[in-house]
């Protein structure tokens, strides 16, 4: 594993995890620790959960999904717990979602997707609910879009995606608007679209697209006035190690934000 430092602009190795996977899902806990859940670990779907402390640089067990998945979505919701959204236990996608409190027992079942599906983002939004984003099932690519109040009892219908887009990476901007970064189209192939959202509107909009068409990326975004969208490694005909950058701006006309400024 590896962490950057914004402030220096550089990488560096932690603790690798104790067993090898990729399809995971990742989530900083409200106890400032991160779990890496479930995923696949060369022959089948796992439900296996390390959690790293970063103080510590070091891993530990924690308690196992019910249901041992791969393509799943992890995201911390408002109320501090871990959501373990869809994924495919190796027999298709599925509608299951599990709820982890950390520093408790064990994951309980949550409130089921209305649409079963894999290779899905999941974002807290700005308003407090829980957005899962695009995905694939037997169809293919998918652009639905569900919403979750925390402690609610169902997912309800959100804007659906411009783009449908499985594995595409998802974070909150610095400026509290959902972006969603490129994906894999129902054809297999990548594709570079970056789409963003405001909690509470009723329409995605396009802004400036990845340098690279990628699949399979992570997300993430730095805070503060200058904060800055990253898009980590991903898949194209191969798999990268390339970070790009994104310098949100407040939303304008025309929907086009270059290095912050809009055009």
């Amino acid at each position: 594993m590896e962490a950057y430092d914004p402030a220096s602009g550089t990488w560096s190795s932690v603790a690798a995890m104790t067993t090898a996977r990729n399809a995971f899902g990742a989530a900083t806990g409200s106890d400032g620790k991160i779990y890496a859940v479930g995923g696949y670990d060369g022959t089948k779907a796992i439900g296996t959960v390390e959690v790293y402390d970063v103080a510590g640089n070091t891993w530990s067990p924690a308690p196992s999904l019910l249901v041992a998945r791969k393509g799943l979505a992890v995201v911390e919701g408002s109320d501090g717990k871990i959501y373990a959204i869809g994924g495919n236990t190796g027999s298709g996608p599925v509608d299951t979602v599990e709820v982890f409190t950390p520093g408790g027992g064990s994951w309980v079942a949550g409130p089921a997707l209305n649409h079963p599906r894999e290779a899905l983002a999941a974002v807290t939004g700005s308003d407090g609910n829980i957005y899962a984003i695009g995905g694939h099932d037997a169809t293919g690519a998918l652009g639905y879009v569900e919403m979750l109040t925390p402690g609610g009892s169902s997912w309800s219908t959100a804007p659906a995606l411009g783009v449908p887009a499985w594995y595409p990476g998802a974070a909150e901007g610095p400026d509290g608007r959902i972006y969603v970064l490129g994906g894999q189209d129902s054809g297999g192939s990548s594709f570079a679209t970056v789409e963003v959202f405001s909690p509470g509107g009723s329409t995605w909009s396009t802004t400036t697209s990845l340098v690279t068409a990628e699949e399979g990326l992570a997300a993430a975004a730095s805070t503060g006035s200058n904060g800055l969208v990253f898009a980590i490694g991903g898949v194209t005909s191969s798999y990268l190690k390339t970070v790009e950058a994104f310098a949100p701006c407040a939303p304008c006309a025309t929907g086009q934000c270059v290095s912050g400024v809009c055009h």
